[in-house]
């Protein structure tokens, strides 16, 4: 874990749907987030706002190239802001989170 210059990480799952929803709160003190898209259905990101479809951060669908998004202080794209995520079509998918300080 400390490659990453964190130590505590937290896993958790957020629900997302065709509704743009915080998956993730704002934490001062992030130094790494990885966010994984487990469902059919691919998604969007969105940093200290809504999520809008075709904006932001896409996550493809489980098992596609790009169903992952990662963050660090290390790779210069951390955000400590909230996260939301919308899917692209109605329906329900989780998306699996990890986040470390």
């Amino acid at each position: 874990m400390s490659e990453w210059g964190y130590q505590t990480p937290t896993a958790s799952i957020g629900t997302v749907t065709e509704a743009s929803s915080t998956i993730v709160a704002a934490n001062a003190n992030r130094k790494y987030l990885y966010v994984g898209n487990t469902g059919g259905t691919p998604g969007y990101l969105g940093f200290g706002a809504a999520a809008v479809i075709n904006q932001g951060v896409r996550i493809e669908r489980a098992g596609s190239a790009g169903c992952f998004y990662e963050m660090a202080r290390e790779m210069g794209n951390i955000n400590n802001g909230s996260v939301t995520a919308i899917l692209t079509a109605t329906g329900t998918a989780q998306f699996c989170i990890l986040e470390g300080t």
